[in-house]
């Protein structure tokens, strides 16, 4: 993973990107028991405010690097297949914005917070996201006032009520 961290911070130093946080698994694996993952997704923000990201430069970038093989919806960068994924929702660009500053092998990288990972994972609403949640909840790995807070301030609070009641969380968190 060290060296796709190395071109993350590249991209950004270099400008093809504004800023970019790990999601996913890998940034849950930080907080977490880890499971099992086939990919390292990487949540970007792009200098232009444009509706319509141009992916061109980013893609550019990474053949000039010698990073043009793909498996599935990745581009494999040393031994991990990298999702680029651009925010679908105020609540994941403000999750990049607000990411973590950490280091992974001695190279400085950015995580999504835990109560972003959590908040996301109520948005989206897969099944697996859904036991995802569960882990943070078990393993008290989020703060309960910030996560009520975040849910508040992005009109998830239904979805919250009805993961707690079919969880059979109610009343307890």
């Amino acid at each position: 993973m060290k060296e796709a961290l190395q071109i993350f911070n590249e991209m950004k130093e270099s400008g093809i990107i504004k800023d970019y946080a790990i999601g996913g698994a890998i940034a849950a694996a930080r907080y977490i028991e880890a499971v099992t993952t086939e990919d390292l997704d990487i949540w970007i923000l792009m200098e232009s405010d444009s509706l319509i990201a141009d992916l061109n430069p980013l893609y550019s970038f990474l053949r000039s690097k010698g990073y043009h093989q793909f498996q599935g919806e990745g581009v494999m960068i040393g031994p991990w297949p990298v999702q680029f994924l651009l925010p679908p929702s105020p609540l994941v660009a403000e999750s990049i914005v607000q990411a973590e500053d950490t280091e992974f092998e001695g190279v400085k990288t950015r995580v999504l917070k835990a109560e972003y990972v959590v908040a996301i994972s109520l948005e989206t609403g897969r099944h697996k996201d859904f036991i995802r949640i569960n882990g943070f909840l078990d393993e008290k790995a989020v703060d309960p006032q910030s996560l009520q807070l975040l849910i508040g301030q992005h009109n998830l609070t239904q979805y919250w009520e009805k993961f707690l009641l079919r969880s059979g969380r109610i009343g307890h968190e």
